[in-house]
């Protein structure tokens, strides 16, 4: 998989996306693909993706606890300036879009969800090595 030119398109496909950020786990930063602005450094966008996987792990917890569904699949989260729309992908790394306030939530989804198919139809996921 060509991450940075999968990431450019989901950017492409997102009116107001910012950044669209590959990531492991642990919330260690993989990929990304960013739109110049200022304060989207890289040490934004490492501290963001890891804020983000962190929460998203958190809430699959609270879930699982709580209403006994572990299977958490993504999360979304809108402050003043921005919005971060975080998925789990089937092979165990985290995608996450930053977009500002004005983005679609629904196309963001939407075009995250074209990749996972796309992933899922090559039969290689983030985590296969060739």
């Amino acid at each position: 998989m060509d991450w940075p030119r999968a990431l450019e398109g989901i950017l492409d496909g997102v009116e107001g996306g910012l950044a669209a950020l590959l990531g492991t786990p642990d919330g260690l930063l993989v990929e990304a693909v960013a739109r110049r602005r200022p304060g989207l450094g890289r040490a934004y966008l490492e501290a963001a993706l890891a804020e983000h996987v962190a929460l998203f792990q958190k809430l699959r917890a609270a879930y699982a606890e709580t209403l006994g569904e572990p299977d958490l699949e993504e999360v979304w989260a809108r402050g003043q300036g921005l919005m971060g729309y975080l998925r789990r992908l089937p092979g165990g790394l985290f995608l996450l879009l930053i977009m500002g306030p004005g983005a679609n939530l629904g196309r963001a989804r939407l075009e995250v969800g074209r990749l996972v198919q796309a992933l899922d139809k090559e039969g290689v996921w983030p985590t296969s090595r060739p």
